[in-house]
């Protein structure tokens, strides 16, 4: 609006030069009209008087001036009004001005006040983030302590475990020589023949012998058996699972009903070739064993222990 304002002015101002360009024409113009009637005067002198003429020439000074004073009051009121114009323009465009000013004073305030309160979200914001991260490495460092320490005991408890297992009640019957005693003794060619360890016992269980099945059992798959007797005569109760062991090759199994004497025997099938455990070699050593578990191991002392205490005549 202002711009518009001012190009209005520059406008009129033009305008009015204008105007008074052509004034000023006009009443040079007349300045001409009136040399040339003096010199048309001074001609017509020559044939009459003098006081005609100078009549005529004060008649037409009157006439110019007269003529030119109405042009010069002509010209004085347009420049009047033209000025008035202008100054009512200017003074608008002031005004025009000064509200625009005070509008863009607001505006800057508004924005002033607009960037403040984002740059105070902005720092809150960052604030808080630094806050959520220093909360989530504290978590994170403490979840990792306690998954740290979680992973040592579930080591310890590994090894607890392991040495538990290690633990149990265990005899190893090895025999030298395996092979070549074998075919000495005719029992490493048909099943169901056996050879028998000499007694032992497990802890409070025994005596107990390992009878080793070269060839498997009569109805067997032809690889060597092994069977844990316990007669029916034992002082402590049998425990429910054994682990027997030919070589490397070794089965947990259950106990059953010997079917000699009515004793219990736990038995264990495909354990191999005997060849393999031997490396086919005749002179190589033969490792037996018979373990019992660590729980049942703890089960068959504790067994052991109350029936001695129940046997055990009163004081």
């Amino acid at each position: 609006r202002c711009l518009t304002n001012l190009e209005d002015l520059e406008a009129n101002e033009h305008r009015n030069s204008t105007a008074v360009r052509e004034q000023f024409d006009r009443l040079e113009s007349l300045q001409e009209a009136r040399q040339q009637l003096g010199a048309e005067l001074r001609r017509a002198a020559g044939s009459a008087s003098n006081t005609a003429v100078l009549r005529a020439e004060e008649h037409a000074e009157r006439m110019f001036v007269a003529k030119g004073e109405e042009v010069a009051r002509e010209a004085s009121v347009r420049l009047r009004a033209q000025v008035a114009m202008l100054e009512d323009r200017l003074q608008s465009s002031q005004d025009a001005n000064e509200v625009a000013r005070e509008v863009g004073r607001a505006g800057i305030s508004a924005l002033h006040s607009e960037l403040r309160s984002y740059l105070g979200a902005q720092s809150a914001g960052q604030q808080s983030e630094s806050d959520l991260k220093q909360e989530f490495h504290a978590r994170v460092e403490e979840n990792t302590a306690e998954l740290h320490a979680l992973m040592s005991d579930c080591s310890r408890l590994t090894e607890e475990f392991n040495a538990i297992r290690c633990s149990g009640l265990s005899h190893e019957w090895a025999i030298p020589r395996c092979m070549q005693r074998l075919r000495y003794l005719s029992l490493a060619t048909e099943p169901g023949l056996w050879l028998d360890s000499d007694p032992f016992s497990l802890g409070p269980v025994g005596p107990m012998t390992l009878r080793l099945y070269p060839r498997g059992l009569r109805s067997g798959d032809g690889q060597c058996a092994l069977a844990l007797r316990l007669p029916a005569a034992a002082n402590a109760p049998p425990p429910l699972l054994v682990e027997l062991a030919v070589g490397d090759m070794g089965r947990r199994v259950g106990q059953g009903r010997d079917p000699e004497g009515g004793g219990t025997i736990w038995l264990a099938e495909s354990l191999g070739d005997l060849g393999v455990h031997t490396g086919g070699s005749d002179a190589a050593d033969l490792s037996i064993r018979a373990q019992f578990p660590a729980l049942q191991a703890g089960l068959a002392i504790s067994r052991a222990t109350i029936s001695g205490e129940e046997r055990m005549p009163p004081d």
